[in-house]
């Protein structure tokens, strides 16, 4: 795991525990289902950690692409995201 992967985790892990991560999701019109299927996971999924059902461990793969995520959606203010850029299987945990 990168230096940037674990700063992006950390972060992921504070918008969590406070609530904003569901509120940015919802803020960009990004439903848990859609969220979901970009970083491949099932919708059950993304609510289990929204609601803290579930704490994934730093160096699963799917919860390094969710804190990127969220980490994109909080740098884009009111603009709306883009998935394209979103890190891949393969580089996301190397």
């Amino acid at each position: 795991m990168s230096l940037d992967d674990a700063l992006v985790i950390a972060r992921a892990r504070e918008l969590l525990a406070s609530g904003e991560g569901r509120v940015l999701r919802k803020k960009h019109r990004m439903s848990q289902p859609a969220m979901a299927d970009a970083i491949g996971v099932t919708a059950a999924t993304i609510h289990n950690w929204e609601t803290g059902t579930r704490n994934p461990p730093s160096t699963s793969i799917p919860f390094t692409r969710y804190a990127h995520l969220l980490a994109e959606l909080a740098s884009l203010g009111d603009e709306q995201p883009s998935l394209a850029h979103m890190p891949s299987q393969e580089v996301v945990g190397k």
